[in-house]
């Protein structure tokens, strides 16, 4: 029990020392500067490497790990920002040599978790691939989101495959807990993160013709997203980070890479909500070591998000 609340304490103390320190730097800098996405790229970066700051204060050993970490965690952003600026195209370039390189990197590694927690970045960025390279067109069709989706499903069975790694290995299984329990749990704690990140966001949904088919899509497509994502945030990347480094330090650097990857809304404070839905996801995978209450929680805010949307689109 005793180690269960340290692993809490820990991982929750790093978020909010970040948490608190940017929202000091970010109030004085709105002071100064007028929102644009300059201050958006200037609040996500302070934020970053405020966050790799305070792990790199309390480690201690380790350091090449955790300098090979926070690098790929800087690249990362340096990605994802190039994506939603003008130049989009040195952004897919440097996500496909990532995607190329990650891997090969790998290879010159002796060490089995460090190859599979490499590749799982490699598969994450894999998304961002398939949603730049295809044309605006296409991805605001009724369908795109659920093909786009299900090809990243496939491509993550199909590794999975090749690697021969087992469920149980990424907590894709019951768990340690009652099924129903960690669902229940994962959809009450969904709803209350999609009810904020609403008013974060303030999601605004052009209606199509049919109402019904657009709340059935968006259930649909929700439930690829979440365990796409989960498979792949806390599945793979965070529970093979837990075998190189402390559990509050891999559940913290992987929901920073979450929190990163939700940049393209230019909303600083959706990253950070991301990254704290992240880091309670990253628990609830820890302490059920099962995924079951973060896809149940991605899902349920998920759709609570686009609901509320389309109720007031409405």
């Amino acid at each position: 029990m005793e180690d269960s609340l340290s692993i809490i304490r820990s991982t929750v103390n790093l978020f909010l020392f970040s948490l608190i320190f940017f929202s000091f730097y970010y109030y004085i800098l709105i002071l100064f500067i007028p929102y644009s996405l300059f201050l958006h790229f200037i609040s996500i970066i302070s934020f970053t490497l405020l966050s790799l700051f305070f792990i790199f204060i309390v480690i201690k050993d380790k350091i090449k790990i955790y300098l090979l970490i926070s690098f790929i965690t800087i690249i990362i952003l340096i990605e994802e920002l190039l994506l939603i600026s003008l130049y989009v195209m040195y952004g897919l370039i440097l996500n496909i040599l990532l995607i190329i390189f990650l891997p090969l990197f790998t290879n010159f590694s002796r060490n089995k978790n460090l190859k599979i927690l490499f590749e799982s970045v490699a598969l994450i960025l894999i998304s961002r691939t398939v949603l730049v390279a295809f044309p605006s067109q296409f991805l605001i069709s009724a369908y795109s989101m659920i093909i786009l989706y299900s090809f990243l499903l496939i491509t993550i069975v199909i590794y999975l495959y090749i690697r021969k790694i087992p469920n149980e290995d990424i907590r894709l299984y019951k768990g340690n807990s009652s099924l129903l329990l960690q669902i229940i749990i994962g959809l009450i704690v969904g709803i209350f993160i999609g009810i904020t990140e609403y008013y974060v966001l303030k999601l605004k949904i052009t209606l199509f013709e049919n109402l019904l088919q657009v709340i059935l899509y968006v259930i649909f497509v929700m439930i690829l997203v979440g365990f796409a994502e989960e498979i792949l945030f806390r599945g793979m990347f965070q529970t093979y980070l837990e075998k190189i480094i402390p559990k509050p330090h891999a559940i913290f650097l992987a929901s920073l890479i979450f929190g990163l990857m939700h940049s393209g809304w230019l909303n600083p404070w959706e990253v950070i909500l991301a990254y704290g839905a992240g880091l309670v996801f990253g628990l609830f995978a820890y302490f059920h070591d099962s995924l079951v209450t973060p896809i149940s929680a991605h899902f349920s805010g998920n759709v609570t998000l686009y609901l509320i949307a389309i109720f007031f689109a409405s």
